[in-house]
């Protein structure tokens, strides 16, 4: 019985004195505060400054042109050569078969 008299004696006491630190606290607290507010009105009647900010945007004026020419080149016979450059420009030149020594095999394939 005594033992559960002294841990609820403990007990509150302990929290009467976590109530007056906690309360302490919260008074030093509320302190500080007013000085901050006390601060600031003090810094702001002491000086009145202004700012100015000037910013100048310089460009450059810059004429870009783009030129684009279209240049048509015709392929009639679908070789793959164009006319101006191709030899015989009506006749596809795979259809062309040339056999100079006459063995019967194309002389591109035999190279």
């Amino acid at each position: 019985m005594s033992l559960v008299l002294s841990l609820v004696f403990f007990v509150v006491m302990y929290s009467s004195f976590a109530q007056r630190v906690v309360a302490q606290e919260n008074e030093e607290d509320d302190q500080e505060e007013y000085e901050d507010e006390e601060d600031d009105e003090k810094r702001s009647d002491d000086a009145v400054t202004k700012e100015t900010v000037v910013t100048e945007i310089v460009t450059v004026s810059e004429t870009v042109s783009k030129e684009i020419v279209t240049t048509t080149q015709a392929d009639t016979d679908g070789d793959g050569i164009f006319d101006d450059t191709d030899q015989y420009p009506s006749i596809n030149d795979h259809f062309i078969v040339k056999d100079d020594d006459r063995n019967g095999i194309v002389d591109v394939y035999e190279k």
